[in-house]
C-alpha cells in the first residue's frame, strides 16, 4: 500500500492517521475495549483517540500501529505525521519530565539531521547502547523513571533506524570506550556494536591507543547536519553539555573529526591494547 500523508495539510494528515489506525484495527476484528485491555490503557483512552479529542502521542501512536500489524510504509508514515504534529517532536512530548532543555534539543536534531558524527571518549554512543549498558549510566533514585529513560532510548533508537530513512551515523570511539566494564553485559554490548556495524548507514571506528594523545582527549562531542540549518555541535560532559551552532565551532570540531578519523579503525579488527592473541571480536562471543 503506498500513500503520502506528508502531501496533506496537517489537519487532514491526522484524520487520515485516525482512520488507517481504526481501519487497522478493524481488520484485525478487535473492539476498542479489547485494544484497551492488551495496551493496558483505559477504554476512554481508546474512544478519545480514535475520535480525536485528544493528542495522539508517538507512543500511542506507535504502540497501536504494531498491534494492529500495520505495513510498514504506512506505519513509518503515521509515526513521522504524529512526530511532526506535536509541537515538542514527538519522541519528547511523553518523557518531556524527565528530560532537561539539552535533551530535548538533542532529541529533535537526532529526527531531523541527515548527517550524525559521533566521538565518543569513554562511553558508547547512546543511540547504539544496549539495555543493559545503557542502565549503568542512568543514576536515578527511582527505578520507574529509570525504565522510562530507557524506554525512550529504545524509541530513539527506532527511530533513527526507522525504514527508510536516510542518516548517515559515523561513530569513532576511543579504545576505552570499548574496554571499559559495564558488569556482565559489556561482551553483549561490544558484538551489538559489531552487528550494528553493518547498517546501511552506520560506520563504526575505533582509535587505537597505540595512536597515542591526541586532541579528541579532551573530550566527547557529537554533530549534527540538518538541511537548511547551521550545523550543531553537542559538547559531551557528565551534565548534558552544551550545544553550540556558530560557524567557527562547526570547523573546529569538523576538522578534529577528520583527523580522529585519520588515526581510527575499523571496529571488526579490534584487538584490546596488549593483547597477545589473534583472536577477533567474533570469537569472544562464548567468553
Amino acid at each position: 500500500m503506498t500513500i503520502d500523508l506528508m502531501g496533506l495539510d496537517p489537519e487532514a494528515r491526522m484524520r487520515r492517521v485516525l482512520a488507517l489506525l481504526i481501519a487497522g484495527r478493524v481488520a484485525l476484528g478487535l473492539t476498542q475495549a479489547q485494544v484497551a485491555a492488551m495496551l493496558r490503557w483505559s477504554l476512554s483512552k481508546v474512544l478519545r483517540i480514535e475520535k480525536g479529542k485528544v493528542g495522539l502521542s508517538y507512543t500511542d501512536a506507535q504502540a497501536l500501529a504494531d498491534l494492529y500489524r500495520l505495513d510498514e510504509a504506512v506505519r513509518v508514515q503515521i509515526l513521522a505525521v504524529v512526530g511532526a504534529h506535536h509541537p515538542t517532536v514527538g519522541l519528547v512530548h511523553d518523557y518531556r519530565d524527565l528530560l532537561t532543555t539539552t535533551d530535548r534539543a538533542v532529541i529533535s536534531l537526532e529526527q531531523s539531521a541527515t548527517r550524525v558524527r559521533y566521538w565518543g571518549l569513554s562511553a558508547i554512543p547512546p543511540l547504539l547502547q544496549t539495555r543493559d549498558y545503557a542502565a549503568v549510566y542512568h543514576h536515578r533514585p527511582d527505578p520507574i523513571a529509570v525504565e522510562r529513560l530507557l524506554d525512550l532510548l529504545a524509541l530513539r533508537q527506532q527511530a533513527m533506524f526507522a525504514t527508510g530513512r536516510r542518516t548517515r551515523l559515523e561513530v569513532l570511539l576511543e579504545e576505552a570506550a570499548l574496554c571499559i566494564a559495564t558488569g556482565a553485559g559489556r561482551l553483549t554490548q561490544l558484538h551489538h556494536l559489531l552487528h550494528a556495524h553493518g547498517t546501511a548507514g552506520l560506520t563504526v571506528r575505533y582509535v587505537p591507543l597505540t595512536a597515542g594523545p591526541h586532541r579528541g582527549w579532551l573530550g566527547g562531542l557529537t554533530l549534527y547536519d540538518v538541511p537548511g540549518e547551521p550545523t550543531t555541535v553537542h559538547q559531551l560532559n557528565a551534565l548534558g553539555g552544551d550545544l553550540d551552532t556558530s560557524p567557527a565551532e562547526a570547523q573546529r570540531a569538523g576538522a578534529l573529526f577528520d583527523q580522529l578519523r585519520d588515526l581510527s579503525v575499523p571496529l571488526r579488527d579490534f584487538q584490546p591494547s596488549g593483547h597477545t592473541g589473534r583472536a577477533p571480536l567474533q570469537t569472544i562471543g562464548a567468553a
